[in-house]
């Protein structure tokens, strides 16, 4: 929730929301799959190629902007927490998860991975040569990966969304809200939410779309480092390192997630209700839903943080990944 990963300056996912409210049942991915994805008006490339090297260099894997000369940075010891799941890059660029697995979203495929997003059901990663490949749940096209050469991904709930080495977004998997067509132009970030998707572009503004029912749609007029999304609410981190929210319309599901402390940050990670943000010395404070702990950081640094449906993740500066709130399936013991 954003996975998810947002893909900006140092969020995670991401996929927040994406974590799954809805039940929905399907099948695995299997093997990852091509299809064509929207790409906001821009026809994609071919398959990219290149080997599985990698270099031992950490970034973030739903955070940071893009690289700008069309390389994929690799993510070496970074986590991803999605619904019922959480994924991990190994320093070998290998990919482990743990948690739930009923829909093969903990069975990643063999190989080097640049970036990966923990979404509801499903995982995204981008390989060392630029192709995207997703497993888990596939029930609306979320696994069916687009060609082409990408250096992030965000996985939200049951679409996702990927940077191209152009800086343009393409998306797929479910679209009933618009949540899978993105506009035009280019970005430096992306995060998938719930049913819709924010990005940030380079001159530091922020564009979204799909489902705007509480407002999570509708970025303020403002410059921000980066964004991120949860199930129904966004957040920003402005220039000066304060943190402005919007979509908590819904009487019954706010939280307080989009009411941040006035500390400053320099990342942030969305959940499902909840969401996150790292200061300047490493510490971590989190604020909305805290019904299974998730808003409850634990004391110390860390250096990479990841906000999923009701847990949350960190990296500490040795490495070590330590994770908070829901437990049920073994998604917060590494």
């Amino acid at each position: 929730m954003t996975n998810g990963d947002s893909m900006t300056n140092g969020a995670r996912w991401t996929i927040a929301c994406l974590l799954g409210l809805g039940l929905v049942w399907g099948w695995g991915c299997g093997s990852p799959q091509v299809g064509d994805g929207k790409d906001g008006g821009v026809e994609d490339g071919g398959a990219a190629d290149g080997g599985e090297a990698v270099d031992s260099a950490l970034v973030h894997p739903d955070g940071g902007d893009a690289p700008t000369d069309g390389s994929v940075e690799p993510v070496v010891g970074v986590v991803s927490a999605g619904r019922d799941h959480t994924c991990l890059v190994e320093p070998t660029g290998e990919v482990a998860c743990w948690g739930s697995n009923d829909q093969g979203q903990g069975d990643p495929p063999d190989g080097v991975f640049a970036w990966i997003s923990a979404g509801g059901k499903y995982t995204c990663g981008v390989r060392s040569n630029g192709q995207v490949a997703c497993w888990g749940l596939n029930d609306v096209g979320q696994c069916v990966t687009p060609a082409g050469a990408f250096t992030r991904v965000s996985a939200g709930f049951d679409h996702a969304c990927g940077l191209t080495d152009q800086g343009r977004a393409v998306c797929w998997g479910f679209d009933e809200s618009g949540q899978a067509s993105p506009p035009a132009g280019q970005f430096t970030g992306l995060s998938a939410g719930g049913d819709f998707t924010c990005g940030h572009r380079p001159e530091g503004t922020v564009d979204c779309w799909g489902a705007n029912a509480f407002g999570q749609a509708s970025p303020p007029a403002d410059l921000f480092g980066e964004v991120v999304t949860g199930w129904y609410h966004s957040c920003g981190l402005r220039l000066d390192g304060t943190v402005l929210c919007w979509g908590c319309a819904s009487p019954y599901e706010n939280f307080g997630q989009c009411e941040p402390p006035t500390q400053t940050f320099v990342d942030l990670a969305a959940g499902a209700a909840h969401t996150c943000g790292r200061q300047a010395d490493g510490t971590v404070a989190c604020w909305g839903h805290n019904d299974f702990g998730q808003s409850t950081a634990p004391a110390g640094a860390f250096v990479e943080i990841s906000a999923g449906w009701r847990h949350s993740c960190g990296v500490r500066p040795g490495g070590a990944v330590e994770c908070w709130g829901d437990d049920t399936f073994g998604q917060s013991t590494p």
